[in-house]
């Protein structure tokens, strides 16, 4: 993706940046929702995100890929791949500053990422959490019980899912580096649902069956019809 790549929308919150010194421990946590529009809260409340596109699509990038370290040289040719490397690491510079100017400030001086001559990683003890991490969860542990036979245990992970439908991966994003995650999210919800179809169908739970049925079909409206037919 070059520097004229589409843009896309970002709501417009009250900024919140200030420490949480006097709220409660364990509602510390900077809160992203990367499924249906980008949002974020910080101790509860909502935060004004990036107002430069390429920022917010930096910290998407390092929210996405912040398990393992990451090579500088694939995020300079997933945001810069027409420019010199040195022209690169600068803009990475200058865009990874804004997006410290962005974020909340942590307590004890803690970072939200970390970054060397070759490497940069979110950092793992900073208190976040992802919508998109709670949904993989229990799209897992969701497998795990129907291969264990559970169908009961697995029915009610898959009503989670179906509860806090949160939509497809950023839809309004529009960057290439983005859809492998997106198809990977796809399926996975696509089979949640289908699953969770069969599973009340098969229980006998008819109106609970249909209500799902009509999440599938606005999910995905040809899957849903071929199922019908």
């Amino acid at each position: 993706m070059g520097a004229t790549a589409p843009t896309f929308s970002l709501t417009t919150y009250a900024r919140v940046v200030r420490p949480c010194a006097i709220i409660p421990v364990s509602h510390t946590m900077l809160a992203v929702s990367l499924l249906g529009s980008f949002r974020a809260t910080w101790c509860g409340e909502p935060m004004d995100l990036p107002g430069r596109r390429l920022v917010a699509e930096l910290w998407i990038y390092l929210l996405l890929h912040r398990d393992l370290p990451l090579p500088i040289g694939r995020l300079l040719g997933a945001f810069w791949p027409d420019i010199p490397e040195p022209d690169a690491r600068a803009n990475l510079r200058r865009y990874l500053h804004f997006l410290g100017q962005a974020l909340p400030e942590l307590p004890e001086g803690e970072a939200w990422y970390h970054r060397d001559r070759e490497h940069l990683r979110w950092n793992g003890r900073a208190p976040l959490t992802v919508d998109l991490d709670r949904f993989e969860r229990l799209h897992a542990d969701a497998r795990e019980r129907l291969r264990d036979g559970d169908a009961m245990a697995a029915t009610g992970l898959l009503e989670q899912v179906a509860e806090a439908l949160g939509g497809d991966l950023l839809p309004d994003v529009d960057t290439t580096w983005l859809t492998p995650f997106r198809e990977r999210h796809r399926s996975q919800l696509l089979w949640c649902l289908d699953v969770l179809v069969r599973l009340r169908t098969g229980s006998g739970q008819m109106a609970s069956a249909l209500a799902t049925s009509e999440q599938l079909m606005a999910v995905d409206p040809r899957r849903a019809l071929s199922r019908q037919l």
